[in-house]
């Protein structure tokens, strides 16, 4: 039977497989002359954005059994209603690995998810990362970030880290790469900073319905360390969160403000009771010299910094070019950093890129036909201050996003090895709660009562769960 565009049925899912979602769909809408338009089998979970969507015409028993099946297969929670809606669509998305069944007879559909068996890799009861969602085009695009630190101690990560993807057989080819993303529907631009590493065939995803397939993993390293790049290195990664697969940022927690790619202070100074002038080399040295300034007028640290603000004794420049504004909420104003941090950033006016008129919701609307589904990994010092704000943004709900993030302070020294713990885990297809353990073992502790809730997963509830 004819397609959109005069083409066939093998030959769409051939180059849906090898070209991805974004060649497809260009294909679509510039069908041959005389065909129809391709709109009308495109809706949300699975394609392109669509003008209308197409609603499969099936009947509500024949949509009762589908959903039934889908849910003995773990990828569908909601009830045996017979209608057809997101849910339905994103499970039969993981059921069959991608759109195949768009371009299938309700009765193969069934008969194939009847067939099918589970195929989740982890323990009973655990929740699915959208793997189906995440490989549908062929391509795993994963941008990882390494913020700045004023110590220096981000480079050895990041080399690390390219030591570890050498490893495992990841080239640098710029070229391969930002082709292989923009197959999977990301457009990094002809100037597009970061090093491109790729892997070839890096997995084999076997989708319960669906038949096997090789898929390829590139990766967009985003290296911070230098603090000199922060503006472009900050928009590369906010870039990263709308269009990529998975996102991942290794740095400062910056008191729950937001991922940070230059210095947080460049200079502080304050006038001491004598009228001479101190400058000081980081924010924790002037929270000394206020606190032994402040005991002497019965003032508490911030009270003597804010006095000394409004009497003309105090300069704070802040380095906030770098700085990914997610949470607006003060969660440690118990701390002066974050105390000094947030004020900076309400007085120099830095946007907030979260909510729903952040620079987020405008960067992830634009990618949504092609990414309804992300996941961000954020390890820095108690990063689950970002989590409320990320799935606050418009488009970044539970639904749409899953995020992984700190419980706790981390260090610089288990970054490297995090991380590609992370990626070894989404790579091999593991569940939310396995890459939650595997991260945890690389943190480094005090004491074995400390072991364990480093990490947490957030926004996998309606995830697939193992049966």
């Amino acid at each position: 039977q004819g397609r959109p565009g005069g083409r066939s049925q093998p030959e769409i899912m051939s180059l849906q497989r090898s070209a991805g979602n974004a060649a497809v769909t260009s294909l679509l809408r510039s069908p041959r002359k005389g065909s129809p338009s391709g709109d009308d089998l495109m809706d949300p979970g699975g394609g392109a954005a669509p003008t209308r969507t197409a609603m499969p015409e099936w009947t509500r028993e024949e949509l009762r059994a589908i959903q039934g099946e889908l849910k003995r297969l773990g990828v569908y929670s909601l009830s045996l209603d017979g209608r057809f809606g997101p849910g339905t669509a994103s499970g039969l998305v993981e059921a069959f690995g991608g759109n195949e069944w768009r371009y299938l007879p309700v009765d193969e559909i069934s008969s194939r998810v009847r067939a099918a068996k589970p195929s989740h890799a982890g323990r009973r009861g655990e929740h699915q990362l959208r793997y189906g969602e995440m490989f549908r085009d062929g391509v795993l695009d994963i941008t990882v970030a390494f913020g700045y630190d004023e110590d220096n101690s981000s480079e050895a990560q990041v080399q690390a880290l390219r030591e570890a993807l050498t490893e495992r057989n990841f080239k640098l080819d710029p070229a391969d790469g930002a082709l292989l993303m923009h197959l999977g529907g990301h457009d990094v631009g002809a100037h597009a900073i970061g090093d491109f590493l790729v892997r070839r065939d890096a997995l084999t995803y076997r989708p319960p319905a669906g038949d096997p397939r090789q898929v390829h993993v590139v990766v967009r390293l985003l290296d911070g360390s230098s603090g000199k790049n922060g503006a472009a290195d900050a928009a590369a990664f906010e870039d990263g969160i709308a269009q990529s697969d998975v996102t991942t940022y290794a740095g400062h927690g910056r008191y729950g403000t937001g991922p940070d790619f230059d210095r947080n202070f460049s200079s502080l100074s304050m006038v001491e009771d004598d009228g001479s002038t101190t400058t000081f080399e980081d924010y924790e040295k002037m929270e000394t010299a206020l606190r032994l300034q402040g005991r002497r007028h019965g003032r508490s640290v911030w009270e003597q910094f804010i006095w000394l603000d409004r009497h003309h004794r105090v300069s704070v420049t802040a380095a906030h070019q770098g700085n990914v504004y997610i949470n607006p909420q003060d969660l440690h104003s118990n701390e002066f950093g974050a105390r000094l941090l947030y004020w900076t950033l309400k007085r120099d006016g830095r946007p907030l890129q979260t909510g729903r008129e952040g620079g987020l919701a405008a960067r992830t609307a634009a990618a949504k036909g092609e990414h309804p589904y992300r996941v961000v990994m954020f390890d820095g010092c108690r990063t689950q201050d970002y989590v409320k704000s990320i799935q606050g943004t418009a488009g970044m709900d539970t639904a749409s996003t899953d995020v992984f993030a700190t419980k706790k302070v981390t260090y610089w020294s288990d970054k490297a090895r995090g991380l590609v713990t992370f990626l070894d885990d989404i790579i091999a297809q593991q569940s939310a709660e396995t890459i939650v353990r595997g991260m945890d073992t690389q943190q480094n502790v005090m004491a074995p009562s400390e072991r364990g809730g480093t990490w947490g997963a957030f926004g996998v509830a309606d995830n697939s769960v193992n049966r």
